[in-house]
């Protein structure tokens, strides 16, 4: 899980600097770039992803301790 925690922030960063590049134009509801920021900052903001989750099952993980629920 922190490959997926890495892999959600490097696109995050790749949406921000192409909204960066596309400019005012990106903020169109028209456009599918405003979709795509939407998107992933939505998906970054899932409870999954948040690093102080991950570190800890990452933690777990490597110390051979039990896991939490799958369900998390």
């Amino acid at each position: 899980m922190p490959d997926a925690f890495f892999a959600v922030r490097m696109c995050l960063e790749a949406v921000d600097i192409l909204m960066g590049v596309a400019g005012s134009s990106g903020l169109y509801l028209s456009g599918s770039m405003q979709r795509l920021f939407r998107d992933a900052h939505a998906a970054n903001a899932h409870v999954m992803f948040s690093p102080d989750l991950q570190g800890g099952i990452f933690g777990q993980h490597a110390l051979g301790m039990a896991g939490p629920p799958p369900l998390l």
